[in-house]
């Protein structure tokens, strides 16, 4: 530790904001990367924080720089994982180099969607019950918007109403109560068989 302490601002930096820019840049995306990868991957965007930084000293003080540094790192991050990965990815299929998204399932591929809006949902578990969510729009405002897809196949969301293995269906009462708050159920992955959506 003390060794990284005596580098010289610029590198200090360029690793510190390489790996807050991968963070920035792939946050939801990192399950299937592997060390290599996010080493690699900080190490682009340090290059553009070492770059930025190299070319700010030269006009300005080196902590004026080193927040010009920050501001840019973080811009760059910001605008590939805005615009920057899909537009990568949409030239490469024009091309017909490949169909690949850079998402490591579908399911990841379907919540990275960019504005993303789930209005129904109906989750079948493993033994034989279903979870409906038959309108989401009263509970937008509410913890999670009322539904959270989450990176490992799991799901937390407002169960509306109930179907039960021999097809009694339970229609759930109190889900959001002023003194007790919004009822959420979360799911496991391993507990889910399919799950249907109604997206926009």
């Amino acid at each position: 530790m003390s060794e990284l302490l005596e580098l010289p601002l610029q590198v200090q930096l360029s690793l510190g904001l390489g790996y807050c820019a991968y963070i920035v840049a792939y946050s939801g995306l990192t399950a299937h990367h592997r060390a290599r990868d996010a080493v690699f991957i900080s190490f682009a965007f340090g290059a553009i924080s070492l770059l930025t930084y190299s070319s700010a000293n030269e006009e300005w003080g080196q902590w004026t720089s080193a927040a010009i540094t920050i501001a840019v790192a973080l811009f760059a991050a910001s605008c590939w994982r805005k615009f920057g990965r899909r537009l990568v990815y949409w030239l490469l299929g024009k091309l017909k180099i490949h169909n690949d998204d850079g998402h490591s399932d579908c399911w990841q591929s379907l919540i990275q969607t960019p504005n993303l809006v789930v209005g129904q949902i109906a989750v079948y578990t493993t033994d034989g019950r279903t979870l409906w969510m038959n309108k989401r729009e009263p509970y937008f405002n509410g913890p999670k918007g009322g539904l959270e897809l989450g990176s490992d196949g799991s799901i937390l969301m407002v169960v509306e109403e109930e179907t039960l293995p021999d097809g009694e269906e339970i229609q759930k009462e109190d889900i959001v109560h002023d003194s007790w708050g919004t009822r959420l159920t979360f799911i496991p992955s391993g507990s889910i068989t399919r799950v249907n959506l109604r997206v926009k």
